[in-house]
């Protein structure tokens, strides 16, 4: 059993608004859209699916969304006023 399986399919019995697997090359990751209020539930529901099938404690980490990608300006000596469309000239 692929070690990201346990992952996915606990997290959405959890709680977990939706899971998916990624990078399964070298075992992958797991990424999981949770509630804050479900955050503790769905950790331990997954770190206990690990235990009970003997695998390695896997790594969690909790992040919070940010602002997509964006055109960064630069100003200031030497700068050009936007890296992309001096590139383009």
């Amino acid at each position: 059993m692929p070690r990201t399986r346990p992952r996915r399919r606990r997290s959405l019995n959890a709680g977990a608004i939706g899971a998916r697997m990624t990078g399964g090359g070298f075992g992958g990751s797991a990424i999981a859209l949770v509630h804050e209020s479900q955050l503790d539930q769905v950790r331990d529901a997954v770190l206990k699916t690990f235990a009970d099938h003997e695998l390695q404690t896997p790594d969690t980490f909790t992040v919070l969304p940010a602002d997509g990608a964006q055109r960064i300006t630069f100003a200031g000596p030497g700068c050009q006023e936007d890296v992309r469309s001096s590139s383009t000239r």
